[in-house]
């Protein structure tokens, strides 16, 4: 059984990395767009955190000031998010890249969008527990 699942998984790479998709120049440098943007959020909330148990508002509205309070470790699950959100919507791409190749652009044109709004999140909940 193990045998199986790793040739049906070497299959599954050697197709995703034989298509079109990959060779794109346009999807790899969304992709690349992305990941430096994450990369970049990544490296600014190491530089800018104090310690891991120090407690923080991880959510804030306008309306109703601090909703939730945890500790400065929760702040990073901003991060990991964008990086599962990145991967889903690069998964996504690739499956339509088949049949509509305007319509996976559209998904990876997002990768930078997305990435770039987490960032932006990341950075006003830093700035409103300085």
């Amino acid at each position: 059984m193990p045998r199986r699942i790793s040739n049906l998984l070497g299959t599954a790479f050697k197709r995703f990395k034989d298509a079109d998709f990959i060779s794109d120049n346009y999807v790899l440098g969304m992709i690349l767009l992305g990941a430096l943007i994450n990369a970049a959020f990544w490296y600014y909330l190491k530089h800018s955190l104090g310690t891991a148990d120090t407690f923080m508002t991880t959510h804030y509205t306008l309306a109703f000031g601090a909703d939730l309070i945890g500790t400065t470790a929760d702040i990073f699950g901003l991060a990991y998010e964008a990086a599962l959100f990145s991967l889903a919507t690069i998964f996504i791409a690739r499956l339509v890249y088949g049949y509509d190749v305007f319509m996976a652009y559209i998904a990876v044109s997002a990768l930078p969008v997305l990435n770039g709004f987490m960032f932006l999140h990341g950075y006003l909940l830093i700035a409103v527990n300085a």
